[in-house]
Parts: structure tokens; sequence; C-alpha cells
């Protein structure tokens, strides 16, 4: 695994109208993460459905900017259909002030990428609403005047396939900016947004597909292992914290905030580690899963030739007991989210740690439960 890890935030820009293609951008930005996880990045998508909550006190745009975080956001991804959106108080609809949020640091020389893609939507006559494609012309016009990028798509899968390449090369141009260390971002390999795991020889024979499985279920074991060392820690964070706040109630507001943004710290920590760690075993798993597939098929013609079983009684111990392994640390994932879902929002920066970590466990609990399911399965074969 990488030494570091580089995390950019891509934020989906659209109307609320685009549920479908806001989902599909959201697991374009996951398939790219996986490409360029052996690069130590870690993209996350980023949007209002998941990063932002409920709030008064203020212009529901604005509270969805300060819950996303729209200064930092590295890459935003601009879908627009039929309609611009919702007014704002500053800008036609939320989307556009989005877009034009990056659009303006990438101005001033920051290091962020925007990327905006126009739906060619056919419509029936009681749909048309003249005045939205009208200022969805407008802003076409605004994007080529600032020599912004767009493209158009018709259906799904033209989508799909555009933002496999647009994200990959947009990361990678950002990856060759300031900030990216160790020469992570440098040409040296092509990197595809669906490449994720090793390919497995399928000549290899028997003996050398059970050495690979054997390796393999180490390599997933390790990184469950490391998983479990990152909750461990967290706990034990957590605790230490949970101690410090005795009596904090009656302390100074100074005092107070010291302690929040420790908490926010160790959040963001484990977050950061678990997304690069999820990543790797995703990968580890595929090809986990397609070794187990030949080395079953080849076993099964070796029992047929031979009229004899495969003795399979030391592979089946090892086995089930990392599904016992699996079983504890999906127990203390799920304990440690319901945890984190419990604390006070305090600060932004505590909200936002918050999420990325409920959102990194959900995904670790996703893996562990795909890893007990992949292995029950398994040990069912063996037994």
């Amino acid at each position: 695994m990488p030494d570091f890890v580089r995390r950019f935030r891509c934020l989906i820009a659209s109307p609320g109208d685009l549920k479908e293609e806001r989902q599909i951008v959201a697991d374009a930005i996951k398939d790219a993460s996986r490409g360029l996880s052996e690069q130590g990045v870690i993209l996350e998508a980023v949007r209002w459905e998941t990063d932002s909550s409920p709030g008064i006190g203020g212009e529901p745009q604005s509270i969805i900017n300060s819950d996303v975080n729209l200064p930092e956001i590295d890459l935003c991804v601009g879908i627009i259909g039929s309609r611009i959106g919702t007014l704002t108080e500053n800008h036609p609809s939320g989307t556009i002030e989005e877009i034009k949020s990056a659009i303006e640091r990438f101005q001033n020389g920051e290091g962020v990428s925007v990327i905006v893609y126009f739906k060619n939507v056919s419509l029936n006559i009681e749909e048309i609403d003249i005045e939205e494609i009208a200022k969805v012309k407008e802003f076409q016009k605004e994007c080529e005047s600032l020599e912004v990028y767009y493209g158009r798509f018709s259906d799904h899968s033209e989508l799909v396939r555009k933002l496999n390449l647009d994200i990959v090369e947009n990361i990678k141009r950002l990856m060759k900016g300031p900030g990216f260390e160790d020469g992570a971002g440098d040409e040296g390999g092509s990197v595809s947004a669906t490449q994720c795991g090793a390919e497995v020889d399928e000549d290899l024979g028997f003996f050398e597909l059970e050495e690979q499985l054997i390796e393999s279920l180490e390599v997933v074991g390790a990184g469950v292992q490391e998983i479990g060392e990152v909750l461990n820690g967290a706990a034990e964070g957590a605790n230490e914290i949970t101690k410090e706040t005795t009596g904090l109630q009656n302390a100074s507001r100074a005092k107070q905030k010291v302690l929040v943004n420790k908490c926010a710290r160790l959040l963001d920590g484990v977050s950061g580690r678990l997304d690069i760690i999820v990543v790797g075993i995703d990968g580890d798993a595929k090809n986990l899963s397609s070794i187990l597939n030949l080395y079953l098929k080849e076993a099964k013609e070796i029992s047929s030739s031979t009229k004899e079983e495969t003795d399979f009684s030391a592979l089946y111990e090892g086995v089930n007991s990392s599904i016992f392994g699996l079983k504890t640390f999906l127990d203390s994932a799920a304990s440690l989210r319901e945890t984190v879902q419990g604390l006070p929002n305090l600060t932004g920066d505590l909200k936002r740690a918050k999420r990325r970590t409920q959102k990194s466990l959900g995904d670790v609990i996703d893996l562990l439960n795909s890893l007990y399911d992949e292995l029950f399965t398994l040990s069912s074969k063996l037994r």
C-alpha cells in the first residue's frame, strides 16, 4: 500500500431532478478512486444529499455550501438538463453557484478543476419551460466565454463513458500540481477508471492456484487486520477524549473548542486510513474471488479424473478462522459508527469529520459483509 494518501474531494453539482445522473457520477468517482488507489489517491464524492443536513439561520444554499466545505473542493462535476435549478440569493441557482465558485477559484490560481455536462433532452410540448431552457442556454454561453470545458450526453451509457475518461484525466492533472508529494503524480504507467485487482492467469494449474489462493487470503486477512487496528485505535482515542470531557461543561469555551478540534482530527485520521485500506482490500477481494472460482473448477476436474475427493481440511480451517475475525471487526465497526453518530455537532469541522467517518465506516461494513459472504460460500464448498 502507498506510504501516504492524497484525498481529492469531488463535488457533484446539478439540479435535484437529475437524481439518476447524480448517482452515476458518484459511482464513476468511486470507480476512478479504485483505479488510482495504487498511486495513493482517494476520491471522495461530495453531494448535498449525503454531505449536508437540515438547518436554520441562513439561506439554504449557504448552509449547503458550508456543509460541503465548498472552498476545499478539488473537482467540480456539473450536470445540467432542461432546468437550471432553484434561485439563490446571489446566483440563478445553487448548481450555478457551486460551479462558478470552482471556476473563480481556478481563475485565482487554486488547484481545482471543473467539468460540466449538458444533457440532450427531448421534451413534450406540455413539459417545455421556455424560461428555464433560456437560462440553460445562457449558462452554456457563459461556460464558453469562461473557456470552461463542457460536454454533452444523450443517455446514461454515454455519460458513463465520458465520466470514466474525464474524471481520471482531470485528477491526473491535479496530481501534477503543488501538494502532491513523492512523485505520485508522475506519468509512470496508464491508469484506468475500471482498474481494480490483478487478472488471474487461466493457464495456472491446481498447485499454483492453491498457492495464489492462500497468498490472496493472507493479503486480504492482513488488510482486515489493519482495519481492526484502526478501529481499536479509534476506540482508545475516543475513550481518552471521553475522560477529558469530565467537568468540561464548566470550562471555558476556548478549552471546549480545543477538545472538539482534537476529536475532529481523530475522526479525520480514522476516515483517511480506512479509505485507503478499503480501496486496497476491495481490489484484493476481487482477485481472491477470481482465483477461488478457477481453483474450485480445477479441483472438480481433478476429482473427476482421479475419482478421489480433494483434501480441503487445512484451507477450510483457515477460512473459518477468517470468518470469525470478520464478525468481530464488523461488530466493532458498527459500534464505532453508532458512537460517532451520537457526537454533538459543536463545530463545522467536527460535523464534517463525523460525516466522513460515518461514510468510511459504512464502506468498511459493506466490504466486511461482502467478504463474510464470500468466505462463508467458500467454507460451504470446502466442507
